[in-house]
């Protein structure tokens, strides 16, 4: 699936006007939650673990993908020993 300059593994339509209809929600979704951090008031980090990527986000390899170790994951290490 291609979308926003990204290409990705995204189960979805194959109907072009409601592909756009569901990617429009999902964009719209994950952007609500991110800005309920409040980014532009607070200096803050936000980790988004998804399959849909935003244009404002930095995307990285998190190292839970299917087949590997999560305990070699520092973020994993820290969320789980807080």
């Amino acid at each position: 699936m291609t979308h926003l300059e990204y290409v990705f593994k995204f189960y979805t339509y194959s109907d072009p006007i409601l592909r756009d209809i569901q990617f429009w929600l999902i964009e719209s979704e994950l952007e609500q939650a991110v800005g309920r951090a409040r980014l532009l008031r607070k200096d803050c980090v936000v980790y988004l673990y998804s399959n849909f990527p935003l244009s404002q986000a930095i995307l990285e390899d998190s190292g839970f993908a299917m087949g590997s170790d999560p305990a070699d994951d520092d973020l994993y290490n820290e969320y789980i020993n807080r």
